[in-house]
């Protein structure tokens, strides 16, 4: 009796433990914020000051057409600008709705889950596999628009599976939203929406017909109206993108084929061998399986999100996935076949974003769907083995060693990735912006550079400042604080200077000339140690931040 007492009082412990997770070292790790994720965060900023988003766009017209830099979706921005516009933005403001957004996530899946089972304890197992599942940790941790795309779809399937009869249609709205909030859902989503109803093994023939041919009249008008608004507007996101879809960009497998055909001997239709759809079709299906290998999923993640000694899921992950299809196979319940059938189309739908993308093995975002498939196949396994005793105390040894990983070698390893550099540079600017200092920046990129100086100083996009952003080298050195990307070739050679470095190699990134914020005899040559403290940058005084973060620029 005392042992079923203290099952839900473990079970509540450990569920504290894991959400408190989420939140540790909020601030500091990752160690700084990518372009995307300041366009979204000034987006809301500016929804909320000024009506528009980043680029000028209002909302809806953002939906369909913007300039900003990554091309928004508008809808998460839009969605945060009550929460983000009130506040000053830094890592953990804008961290902190996606580490709720995750746990919801987890605790979606886990409805999904009971609805179809209607089998607790592996709901509850579902919620714990959702806490410790480490591509969903990085969700939490990742202010992007797939996140969103991910929370609105899997409220969708809820309500889908929950409601009976016509009551389904209920969930459409929310599969609308997760189509509008990420470009790469564009086109997961009517799939997953067309074939869901198959779930269940309603087909035509049925009294759900309608249901049915209701579902993919919706699908095709969802999917006619964003194509079909986005032709008609000059500088639409579907025009800018479109370079990055395979096959609306079959040009740039031309010199691909010119040199199968150039290297080739001569024989009979060689055309129809060596040809554009050949390629698209060869590389398309080189996308859809690099989403399933185990160096992805197990071992270093992707080519865009690189984990390093980390894949997206635990290796133990892989022996209870194998088992749960075991389990899945010689089940005679209707709940569980419908569970793997529901998983199975979350994998293959989730896979044509991923799939007919040309920017590298980009799967971490654009393959979202994959995460409740995975959790739910996972989940399944644990409950089937039926050996907690040994399952918990080795899950917890993993999920230990990610955390360890993720929070303390990861965000070093992986910092320049997290533009680091220009967090430094940022804080730089902010301090010396305090003296009666004129200050240049040159950089290949300067709208970047400016944003990520805008999102950590605050100030408002149409502030007036004594920093000027540029792209071209100044043709002699003046008086004001200079400060150079080091893959411009400005160098001056005779004049002495401060450097910021990569923290990873000691690679220099930046040089600062005139430099009046850092006693140059204080800075060491390289930086020697990482402490935690260090990067909440912005906590810094100016004598730490200089001795931390700024090197004197001398080889030796």
């Amino acid at each position: 009796m005392l042992k079923k007492a203290l099952i839900p009082f473990l079970i509540a412990v450990s569920l504290v433990f894991l959400i408190f997770t989420r939140f540790l070292y909020l601030r500091e790790f990752p160690v700084g914020i990518l372009n995307d994720e300041v366009d979204v965060s000034l987006s809301a900023k500016n929804y909320f000051n000024n009506g528009v988003d980043l680029s000028g766009v209002s909302f809806p017209k953002s939906l369909f057409i913007t300039n900003t830099w990554a091309g928004l979706s508008g809808l998460p921005s839009y969605l945060l600008a009550p929460f983000y516009g009130p506040l000053n933005l830094s890592p953990l403001v804008i961290r902190i709705p996606y580490v709720i957004l995750s746990i919801f996530i987890g605790f979606l899946i886990s409805l999904i889950v009971y609805e179809i089972s209607k089998n607790k304890k592996l709901a509850v197992i579902s919620i714990f596999v959702s806490l410790i599942n480490p591509w969903l940790y990085f969700y939490s941790r990742q202010p992007t628009e797939a996140p969103f795309a991910l929370f609105f779809v899997l409220i969708g399937v809820y309500l889908y599976v929950k409601f009976r009869g016509l009551r389904k249609i209920y969930s459409l709205p929310f599969f609308l939203f997760s189509f509008y909030s990420y470009f790469g859902a564009k086109p997961v989503i009517p799939i997953l929406v067309i074939l869901l109803p198959f779930v269940y093994g309603i087909n035509l023939k049925n009294k759900m017909k309608w249901l049915n041919i209701f579902l993919i009249i919706f699908s095709i008008l969802m999917t006619v109206t964003y194509f079909s608004v986005s032709i008609r507007l000059n500088g639409s996101t579907l025009s800018q993108r479109a370079n990055q879809v395979t096959f609306l960009n079959f040009q740039k497998y031309a010199d691909q084929v010119n040199q199968n055909r150039r290297v080739s001997v001569d024989f009979p239709f060689k055309e129809l061998f060596y040809n554009k759809f050949t390629i698209f079709s060869k590389i398309t299906t080189s996308k859809f399986f690099g989403q399933f290998s185990p160096e992805y999923l197990f071992i270093s993640g992707d080519s865009v999100v690189p984990f390093s000694d980390h894949g997206v899921l635990y290796v133990l992950d892989c022996l209870i996935i194998i088992f749960s299809l075991y389990a899945f196979a010689i089940s005679k319940e209707k709940s569980g076949k419908t569970l793997l059938i529901l998983s199975l189309l979350f994998l293959i739908a989730g896979s044509v974003g991923s799939s007919i993308s040309v920017v590298g093995n980009q799967f971490v975002f654009r393959s979202f769907l994959h995460i409740p498939a995975y959790i739910i196949l996972i989940s399944y396994g644990i409950c089937k083995l039926n050996k907690m005793k040994l399952i918990i105390p080795l899950y917890l040894f993993f999920y230990i060693n990610f955390l360890v990983f993720f929070l303390f070698r990861y965000s070093i390893d992986q910092q320049d990735n997290h533009f680091i550099s220009e967090r430094v540079l940022s804080n730089y600017l902010i301090r010396l912006n305090k003296t009666d200092k004129d200050i240049i920046v040159i950089d290949p990129e300067p709208d970047r550079t400016y944003y990520q100086y805008i999102f950590y100083s605050g100030d408002n996009l149409n502030t007036e400042s004594k920093i000027e952003f540029l792209e071209i080298c100044p043709e002699k050195h003046t008086e004001e604080v200079l400060i150079i990307n080091s893959k411009l070739n400005c160098d001056y050679k005779d004049s002495e200077y401060i450097v910021i470095q990569s923290q990873k190699d000691a690679g220099v990134r930046y040089k600062i000339y005139n430099d009046s914020l850092c006693n140059i005899s204080d800075l060491t040559s390289y930086r020697r140690d990482h402490k935690i403290t260090d990067y909440n940058i912005e906590g810094l005084n100016d004598k730490i931040f200089c001795n931390r973060w700024i090197q004197n620029g001398k080889t030796n």
